[in-house]
């Protein structure tokens, strides 16, 4: 029976879903898992996403599009770890030659060990599995102005951060795996909102800045970002029907510019030596030591990353300039 999987412990399913997730066929394996009436007793938020709708430009329902994005992640992996994709899609082939430049960068990154033999690489496919898993909890219905009806999933990426969390949590998965797994659910549609955000343009290094700061999880070195890229690839590439979406090489060139900003010498390489400290802030600014000196270095940060401060005599002219208008 079905059921009787209850009674094995959370670590015996652990391993054995890992198996199975890091096969050549993970999607298949969730499938198989559900045919046989073992995906609701294991993993009950995935089996609810069966038959929940989505509005164009979806092809298909939140369980079709998971497979599709699980798939799209085993790719990455399967490319990252130097083996074949088995795929020549046009959509596969724009986005091997678009980040082809930065493999070894990137296989620097995901070839880190999380916890025991668990390397970073492996965590793609679960991100993917888990990106959506907040939208049979979100799912609403409204009519459009010609009367059809549109699906909408408000706030899914965060209620698919907690569940993913928790889960794995109780399938006792370490803590810093399951943190890098919330931080990169959570933040899985920031890519699409960057991409919107800079039509026919480059993303700005402010932007950019503010992107890597914000998806740095529980450590701003952890550059949890570029996981989040490669699984807003995986994402957006499921949305559409083949041969590969719209707008995909403009999509790919945006994560393209993320990934050089991210690795480049003149992009967050550039921010390992602020152009000044607190004390230096405290001393100029006339500031007591507090929240206050955090913020005026944060914004500095950001300024430097921008690229409107190259040095210290014009970061603390900036600073001074912050500070006589907030008092005037």
């Amino acid at each position: 029976m079905p059921d009787t999987v209850r009674l094995i412990s959370p670590e015996r399913v652990r391993d054995e879903l890992w198996k199975m997730l890091s096969s050549r066929a993970p999607a298949q394996a969730l499938a198989d898992l559900q045919q046989h009436s073992l995906l609701f007793p294991i993993l009950p938020e995935i089996t609810e996403l069966m038959g929940v709708a989505q509005s164009a430009p979806h092809i298909s329902d939140v369980w079709a599009h998971t497979l599709r994005t699980v798939t799209n992640a085993q790719h990455f992996r399967d490319w990252l770890l130097g083996g074949s994709t088995h795929d020549d899609s046009p959509a596969t082939t724009a986005w091997q030659s678009a980040l082809e430049p930065w493999r070894y960068r990137l296989r620097e990154h995901f070839l880190q060990p999380i916890a025991g033999d668990h390397q970073r690489v492996d965590w793609l496919v679960w991100q993917a599995m888990w990106h959506d898993a907040g939208k049979a909890v979100t799912a609403a219905q409204t009519l459009d102005e010609d009367g059809a009806i549109r699906y909408r999933f408000l706030g899914h990426e965060e209620i698919s951060a907690e569940l993913a969390a928790r889960r794995l949590f109780e399938l006792r998965f370490s803590r810093v795996e399951c943190d890098l797994t919330e931080t990169v659910v959570r933040a899985h549609m920031r890519p699409h909102h960057l991409h919107d955000s800079f039509k026919h343009a480059p993303i700005s290094r402010r932007a950019c800045y503010r992107f890597f700061r914000d998806t740095g999880g529980r450590n701003s070195d952890d550059l949890a970002g570029i996981d989040v890229l490669m699984l807003a690839l995986a994402d957006y590439q499921a949305i559409y029907a083949a041969p590969q979406p719209p707008e995909w090489r403009e999509y790919l060139e945006h994560v393209v510019q993320l990934l050089a900003f991210a690795f480049d010498h003149s992009g967050l390489a550039l921010l390992q030596h602020p152009l000044v400290d607190g004390y230096s802030v405290m001393r100029h600014l006339n500031l007591e030591p507090g929240p206050a000196v955090g913020a005026v270095l944060e914004r500095l940060r950001e300024a430097q990353a921008a690229g409107e401060v190259t040095t210290r005599d014009e970061a603390l002219a900036l600073a001074t300039a912050w500070q006589q208008e907030s008092q005037g």
